[in-house]
Formats: C-alpha cells, structure tokens, sequence
C-alpha cells in the first residue's frame, strides 16, 4: 500500500506539478523558475511543463551554480524544485551549495548513474523521496560547514557502502538514512549530539559503527532493523535510549551502556536473539515494557538496586537466561507477563535479608530458587593506588591514572566494557568470574 501511494502521489506529482507553467528561463544549459522577484530568488527546475516532457535533458556532472543572471538581474540560486532531475539517468555526480535551502520531493529520484553527491547546505529543508531509486549512489560527502542533515535526505540509498558524518555535523535528521541497505560502515563525528528518529532504521548490512563522543540519545528506532550489528560501545554522553532505538538487531551479541543511561525505553531491545549479555546501567529506575522480549540468548541479567517497577514483558520468552540477580532490596513491581516462558527453577539471586521479601511478593515468589548472595572486598590490585571492590554485585575501580584504560573481560575473552577514567564506578555485573585489565595489570575478580 506504501509502494502504491508513493506510485500514485509521483504521478500526481509530474502530472501536474507544484508549477503548472513552463521554465521561467534557461541559462547554460540550467532551466530556472523565478521563485521571488523582490528578493532575487530563483529555483532549479525541469524543462517544460512536467518532468516528463524532456527527460535526460540534464546530464553528466551537475553543480547547482550559486548565483545566475537573466535579463540584466542577478538571482540567488536557493532551492531546487520539485522533481528537478527526475529520472535523468545521465546523471553521474551533482554538487548542491551552501545556499540552498530547499529541495523539493523527487528531485533526484531515478537517476539511475548517480554515484556521487557533495551536500554543502547548511540550512536546508527536503522533501519526500529526493535520491529514491538512486541505486548506484556510492559515495555521499558532507561538506565542512553543514551543521544539520535534514530528515529522509538519503533515505533507500542502497549503493553507499561507507558513510562518514564529520565533526561539524551536529544533528542528524529523522529518517536521513534509513533504508541505506548496503551500508556497512558508519562514521559518526564528534560534533553530533542529536540522531533523530528512524535515522539509519532497515540499514540491514551495517556492521561497524564508529561513535562520536558527544552522541547523548539514540532515538526512537534509530537502529531498528539493523540485523548485521554485532557489537555496540556507546559514548559516555548517552543519558537516553528511546523505544524500539535496537529492536530486532538480531546478530547483536553485546552492547555497552555507560552509566550515564538513565532511562531505556519500550521495546529498546526487542528481537536481540543473539544478545548474551548486558549490564543495565545502576542509574536506572524502570525497565519497560518489552524491553527485552525476545532475547533468547540473554544467559544472565542484573536488575540494579534502583530499579523499582519491571513493565510488563520485559522478559518475555528470554529462555536462555540461567540466573537472575536482583540487587533491589525491595522487589520491584512486576506482572505476570515479565518473566512469561522463564525457567521458575533458575537461581533468582537478591540481597542479604531480602530473601523473604521476595519469597512473598508477587510473581517473584513464583521462583522456586531464591537465594541471597554475598558480595563484598573480592581484590585488591598490588599497585597501592588503585584498588578493586564490590558492593552487592556492583564493581568499583578506583585509583587509576587519569586516562587510564580499564578492559573488563570475560574468561574466554569477551570485551564487556572499556573506559577510560581514573574512576570506574557503579558497573553492575552477573555473578561470575572476570579479568580486569589496567594499562599492563590484570587482575582476576570473582563475584
């Protein structure tokens, strides 16, 4: 039905068009449309009445010229119409300026040779479907003062392979570069604090991402559908993971969240049926719904001891989980749904004396396996300033050199976390046995 309407609005879209009359003027081989006669403004357009009066008339390299003269008036070049080179399958590279400010639905759509694009606009709005079926679009550059990319721009690109926002780029629109379905390496800057919804949604060949350090949120469906993705390592800037941002990353197996995560949404990890382990960060106080559905792979998971209310779900059909550790002296809220298609006789691991809180709540007393565990002192590192504890199933470093870099494994070798701070506080950890690598120290820790 999405197909079909696209189909039918593009028709429209020729048929009749936003300017029913003939180019305004033509100047070096570029048609013109006078968009504004007291300002000087003029837009790219097709020739003729409808784009499909003169198809392939553009072609080759396509650089949208900044300023263009016509009857001994000078008219800023800000904006390219809608459908302005559609289906110019001649079309090899374009080069849109600083100075546009507008590009309209379809501009792009179906050029078909398209393969390079340079975006220099610094304050641009888009409309719908502007590269569609600009399938052997391979390389995008971001130019140096552009500060936002404006939302669907290079949405269904499916040729770009690599793509890198620079440092300057600050946010990322909604839906910029979903559908890019042979993206497989992603390069966000240092600058970008914003990615917008579904902004690389169905990317399904993406692989590696590279995180600016100021990224604070990834929002709702951000990366959902992204089924390549293996590994995540978010910045320590990230407060926020919004509803469904990895849902049905299917091929994730870990994901570092900084304790700087202070709320994940609905649904965030819904699907991640490869997904071993993660370490909710301690500063949660809620674990939605659904959050993680599905994760049939999730051996363990720690339940940090602000966590108040687990929504309904949250857990559902996680069949792989083997143990529970609760570190909540007061058991958190949950419904029968929560631990729906869970083992009942797996260990559930909660704090000293909090054994018969749980025994008695609601649905925890469901699980035939309640027992408390103990924590505390488990090394202390030879160097005399830094120093490694436990407190109910949370580590602490404390100690290191400033910029110091603390690895933090399992016993076959899995990276679970990665920092660089002279204090690494608050990391909620399962049970178990770990190898924490300081500069050239290790040292073996045991929960």
């Amino acid at each position: 039905m999405k197909n079909l309407l696209w189909t039918i609005s593009t028709i429209v879209l020729l048929l009749c068009g936003t300017n029913a009359t003939a180019h305004d003027f033509e100047v070096d081989g570029f048609y013109y449309n006078i968009i504004s006669n007291d300002d000087n403004w003029a837009e790219v357009t097709y020739r003729g009445n409808t784009a499909l009066e003169y198809q392939d008339e553009y072609t080759d390299d396509i650089a949208i010229p900044n300023m263009v003269e016509y009857n001994g008036c000078v008219y800023a070049v800000t904006s390219l119409n809608d459908s302005a080179f559609y289906h110019c399958s001649k079309i090899t590279s374009t080069t849109i300026h600083d100075g546009i400010t507008s590009i309209g639905d379809a501009a792009y759509e179906g050029c078909s040779a398209l393969h390079y694009v340079e975006y220099n606009a610094t304050r641009c709005n888009t409309g719908a479907y502007v590269f569609a079926l600009c399938n052997k679009l391979e390389t995008i550059k971001i130019g140096h003062q552009v500060k936002s990319i404006p939302g669907g721009l290079f949405s269904g690109c499916r040729g770009v392979t690599e793509l890198t926002i620079p440092d300057n780029v600050m946010t990322i629109g909604n839906g910029a570069f979903s559908g890019c379905t042979g993206l497989q390496t992603l390069t966000i800057g240092n600058g970008t604090t914003s990615i917008g919804l579904y902004a690389f949604k169905d990317c399904i060949a993406l692989q590696d991402i590279v995180w600016g350090s100021k990224v604070t949120a990834i929002n709702r469906s951000t990366f959902e559908n992204c089924s390549a993705i293996t590994r995540i390592s978010l910045p320590n800037r990230v407060s926020t993971i919004d509803e469904s941002a990895f849902k049905n990353c299917s091929a994730l197996r870990h994901i570092y969240l900084p304790n700087s995560v202070i709320e994940i949404g609905e649904y965030a990890f819904t699907g991640c049926c490869s997904l071993d382990s993660i370490v909710i960060p301690s500063r949660i106080t809620r674990i939605e719904t659904g959050t993680f559905k599905d994760c049939t792979s999730l051996s363990s998971i720690v339940i940090p001891e602000n966590i108040t209310k687990i929504g309904n779900y949250a857990f559902y059909n996680c069949i792989g989980l083997k143990e529970i550790n609760s570190q909540a002296i007061n058991p958190p809220t949950v419904s029968a749904e929560t631990f729906y298609n869970i083992d009942r006789n797996i260990p559930l691991y909660v704090p000293t004396a909090s054994v018969a809180l749980y025994q008695s709540a609601a649905y925890w007393s469901e699980f035939d396996n309640i027992t408390e565990y103990q924590s505390g002192i488990v090394s202390t590192n030879t160097n005399n300033h830094i120093t490694i504890t436990t407190n109910g199933g949370i580590l602490n470093i404390e100690g290191c050199t400033p910029n110091a870099i603390v690895n933090i494994y399992t016993t076959n070798g899995t990276l679970l976390h990665s920092l660089k701070e002279s204090h690494a506080t608050g990391i909620a950890l399962p049970r178990g046995i770990y190898l924490v690598q300081i500069g050239n120290s290790i040292e073996k820790v045991v929960f």
